[in-house]
């Protein structure tokens, strides 16, 4: 019943979220572009991320102005990100925080308004993780779902492979896919045209911090058997992520982009460590005013006020 109860309110909560995305008028740069150009099937172009492109021609049936698909957008990454932090934390106040974090920083904005395919992508990866996590074989269709949304997602395909006992092998196929970015630019990107958020520095430098957290805890943290396991998966899961981070970041446009992926999974999966602080009532402030001042900083930055009428 209290679960029930919980989920009514993560409910309400992501109306509201999508009620204030729609105050703030959406405006996505490509919004336009989604808007008047239909998928033409009989180009293979279109069937590489059919469902995508098939939502979106959907939702564009019913309202071209945008507005009905950030409406869409900010509820189901709400959502999704709330029933994975959930899951790996067992803790619903640090689930709606991380929710929030995110809902309101540039990587959701944009990829509500913009970056639909990646967005719609990102959900169904959520998605995955979460059966993945609650060992339901259903992870493997949803992660299909995500590939067919945007191909991008294919790389993220290892974090599903990792089994119990065999990380130190899964840790040097990180340390390879490091030198394999120009093997999988064909994977990550179609073109080469500048992405909304130039800043790679910062990317790398906020990837490296969640890393550090990371590898911080699981190396001073005791953990039972029952938390073992999951504490490996999660900390091999963000040294992979960081390493395909470190595989792009020289080719720019592509690490530009798959970070709108990356940054949220690394930063959800650190929900898991954020668990073990202590005492509550300081950290429950501490990360009230990270929010605050990530929600500051993302509707004040260029690349979120182009892309909404009223910031």
């Amino acid at each position: 019943m209290r679960l029930n109860a919980n989920m009514l309110v993560v409910y309400f909560l992501a109306l509201c979220v999508g009620v204030t995305y729609i105050l703030m008028g959406p405006n996505g740069v490509d919004l336009d572009y989604y808007a008047k150009v239909s998928p033409h099937y009989e180009r293979f172009y279109f069937y590489r991320e059919l469902l995508s492109w098939s939502i979106i021609d959907f939702l564009n049936n019913f309202d071209q102005t945008g507005t009905l698909i950030a409406f869409f957008m900010a509820n189901l990454l709400f959502i999704s990100t709330i029933y994975f932090s959930r899951m790996l934390t067992g803790n619903m106040v640090i689930a709606v925080l991380t929710s929030m974090l995110l809902t309101y920083s540039n990587f959701y904005l944009l990829l509500s308004v913009n970056g639909l395919r990646q967005g719609i992508s990102l959900i169904f990866l959520l998605i995955s993780c979460y059966f993945f996590y609650k060992g339901a074989k259903f992870y493997v269709f949803t992660f299909c779902m995500a590939v067919l949304s945007h191909n991008s997602a294919l790389v993220f395909l290892p974090i599903f492979l990792i089994k119990s006992g065999r990380h130190t092998l899964f840790l040097l196929v990180c340390v390879a896919v490091i030198f394999a970015g120009e093997f999988l630019s064909g994977i990550a990107a179609k073109n080469n045209n500048p992405s909304p958020l130039m800043n790679k520095a910062a990317f790398l430098i906020l990837s490296s911090f969640i890393l550090v957290i990371a590898l911080f805890h699981r190396l001073t943290n005791k953990f039972d058997r029952s938390q073992l396991g999951l504490a490996n998966y999660v900390v091999v899961s963000q040294v992979y992520l960081y390493s395909i981070g470190l595989a792009f970041y020289e080719t720019g446009f592509i690490y530009e982009r798959l970070v709108y992926t990356l940054v949220p999974l690394m930063i959800v999966y650190t929900n898991f460590w954020l668990n073990f602080y202590r005492p509550k009532v300081h950290f429950l402030f501490l990360y009230s005013l990270l929010i605050i001042f990530s929600i500051t900083y993302s509707i004040t930055h260029p690349s979120v006020t182009n892309n909404f009428k009223f910031l």
